[in-house]
């Protein structure tokens, strides 16, 4: 039982850095996802989930990673994403329809979301 109380709370500290919540106090029942993602011991399967999720945007040096990142945290909303990223809206929406053809997604599709927003998380764990 300590063992795991152990390993639970190891977790709990890991997935709160992640989120950027490292002096924030994380219970073990409130990591989510990451609590599943933290028990691939291969980290490869995790970097070959990613690479195919989001390869394409991956190494891209005009930030789309954290354009797509920030629309999916502000649920898709173009207003509130262009507001928090300094965008012009039409700029914005150039953006994510760029997303969308180079990651041969669209992003009004639950799954496709899911899948992605599986992969930013793999990417915090990996960095």
């Amino acid at each position: 039982m300590k063992k795991q109380s152990l390993n639970e709370a190891e977790l709990a500290i890991d997935s709160a850095k992640c989120q950027g919540l490292d002096n924030t106090i994380t219970k073990y029942k409130d990591i989510g996802i990451y609590g599943i993602l933290f028990s691939v011991k291969n980290k490869k399967v995790l970097e070959n989930y990613f690479f195919n999720v989001l390869g394409q945007i991956s190494n891209s040096d005009n930030n789309l990673l954290q354009i797509l990142e920030t629309y999916l945290n502000e649920n898709c909303s173009i207003t509130i994403t262009a507001e928090k990223l300094f965008l012009h809206r039409n700029t914005l929406k150039y953006k994510i329809k760029k997303i969308e053809e180079l990651l041969n997604c669209d992003l009004h599709n639950f799954e496709d979301c899911m899948n992605i927003k599986i992969a930013l998380y793999i990417n915090k764990i990996l960095n």
